[in-house]
């Protein structure tokens, strides 16, 4: 008989953005400009986990909304993750020279501190986000 999933450990499922345009499908595409330095929540530096985002930006190069799509564990460095690409600058993707509303989709990954920590993302364009290491003791 297949294991029954933890209902707990279901991941939420993302409306839709059909306003937002792919990353791909612009050029250039939205970028991550700057981000505060990921911050391991209390109790946490000896776990490692990985946050996926969904991040929508306007045409004016503003960060319309941040969202998970997935994480693992599930919601252990969730909210550390939105903390941090909230307060993100990012540039719009642009569309024959006009900015246009743009999303990009970037991977978190938290790595105990005597490891290193990174964060990398793609798109279906091949957007790469930036590379963020948290300093060795």
């Amino acid at each position: 008989m297949p294991a029954v999933p933890d209902p707990a450990l279901r991941q939420p499922t993302l409306p839709p953005a059909p306003d937002y345009r792919l990353s791909g499908t612009l050029n250039p595409p939205p970028r991550i400009v700057d981000a505060p330095e990921p911050v391991y929540p209390a109790g946490t530096e000896n776990e490692e986990g990985t946050v996926v985002l969904r991040i929508l930006i306007s045409a004016g190069g503003t960060i319309d909304d941040v969202a998970v799509v997935r994480s693992l564990p599930p919601r252990l460095f969730d909210e550390s993750a939105l903390t941090v690409f909230r307060a993100a600058k990012v540039t719009p993707g642009y569309l024959m020279g006009v900015p246009v509303k743009s999303q990009i989709t970037l991977e978190l990954k938290y790595t105990p501190v005597n490891r290193g920590s990174s964060v990398s993302g793609s798109t279906a364009g091949g957007l790469r986000g930036p590379a963020l290491s948290r300093p060795a003791p």
